[in-house]
């Protein structure tokens, strides 16, 4: 029969299994480092003010599965510049202009070239095993050098939409607690520097690997998803934080999901609605609507309803469940390849543990050596701000 802590490492393997294995992150961040530095070289050769460039999403929130063998990575490329001296067609094109300049620097210092594929709002520079999406992006307001609220552009090309990745990093970091400030003063320590060089995606905390656990659920629910029904990642991950309770048990923080994500699924005008919680602060009726998808198709509407059932019955039954029924419910809802990670690295770790003793719980609930040098990745991004 498998114990909380047991429970917690056979979680907390697996979902390590999903990760981004380290060589692949040492070729992305080579790309991603080259291409922060080209967008700067090639702004100021082109007389433009300094931009920014950096993470948002999962890359940035440390929350990232790998799918199908490809990594996402979503950037933001932000030109400090007035709505009122650019389109939302220019500023798009423009982008393509710096990123084919970076293709071509890329060849001449013969490295690999990117292949360049047009998103509806933004360019996909594609590697084997990954890909950057670059989103061009403009300040709300330019002369506030204290927001963090952007505009891009719409699909078509035609308006303005309010966004905020830096935001919403920092109202994830809030939804962590505590407990991230620790697990990433110990990783600074471990790995000799200081706690602003580790970012975000190195620490990985209760928070981050139980959205993990949820967004490769979905993955797995929703399949091929031919039809596009999935709801989105931020709209995964905004439920599953606004769940936590500051739970120190991945297993623990998953029954809280199963038993509050209902909770967090508003009806507003006969449609779900679900606030993005960067908008807090702003009138009921400006908030953007996370489940604007579901609104617009009843489809996506009722595949939700369904998944949301079925993993809400998943997370309640970690606490009733035992022993292989429950390790059969984990790997329904995450897969059995990471669930057999999981297996051979316990069956490892007993071994050790019965010669050497020397092994710990961590914050995590997963089970880790103390003082352990983790290797430097840095997704920083580079910003003015």
């Amino acid at each position: 029969m498998l114990e909380l802590g047991s429970l917690d490492q056979l979680i907390g393997f697996a979902l390590e299994s999903l990760d981004v294995p380290q060589e692949l992150q040492a070729k992305a961040q080579a790309v991603y480092d080259d291409l922060g530095a080209w967008v700067m070289k090639s702004d100021a050769a082109a007389g433009r003010k300094e931009p920014a460039f950096f993470p948002q999403g999962s890359a940035a929130l440390g929350t990232t599965t790998m799918n199908h063998g490809d990594w996402d990575i979503d950037a933001v490329y932000e030109r400090p510049i007035a709505r009122t001296s650019t389109t939302q067609e220019q500023l798009k094109a423009q982008a393509k202009e710096v990123l084919e300049g970076f293709r071509e620097d890329q060849r001449r210092q013969g490295k690999p070239m990117p292949r360049i594929v047009e998103r509806p709002r933004c360019w996909r520079l594609v590697y084997p095993g990954f890909h950057i999406d670059a989103l061009p992006a403009i300040p709300e307001d330019v002369d506030d050098d204290y927001s963090t609220r952007l505009l891009i552009s719409d699909r078509e090309l035609r308006a303005w939409i309010v966004t905020d990745p830096k935001g919403y990093i920092a109202w994830f970091i809030r939804c962590m607690g505590e407990v991230f400030e620790r697990e990433r003063e110990a990783i600074a320590k471990a790995s000799y520097r200081t706690i602003e060089q580790v970012p975000i995606w190195e620490v990985k905390t209760v928070l981050q690997r139980t959205v993990q656990y949820v967004r490769r659920n979905r993955d797995l629910s929703y399949g091929d998803d031919p039809e596009k029904l999935s709801p989105a990642s931020i709209l995964v991950t905004t439920l599953v934080a606004r769940c936590y309770q500051g739970e120190r048990s991945i297993a623990e923080a998953l029954r809280g999901v199963g038993l509050r994500m209902r909770d967090h699924l508003h009806v507003k005008d006969g449609g779900l609605w679900v606030p993005n919680p960067t908008d807090d602060h702003l009138p009921e009726d400006e908030r953007e609507n996370l489940a604007c998808a579901m609104v617009e198709d009843s489809r996506r509407a009722a595949r939700f309803e369904l998944w949301v059932r079925s993993l809400c019955a998943d997370l309640a039954g970690l606490r009733d469940t035992k022993g292989p029924a429950l390790r059969k419910l984990i790997a329904k809802s995450i897969g059995e390849p990471a669930t057999g990670d999981a297996d051979e690295r316990i069956a490892r770790l007993r071994t050790e543990q019965r010669e050497t003793g020397g092994l710990r719980m961590a914050e995590t609930g997963t089970l880790g050596a103390v003082g352990i040098t983790v290797p430097r990745h840095t997704f920083h991004g580079v910003s003015p701000k």
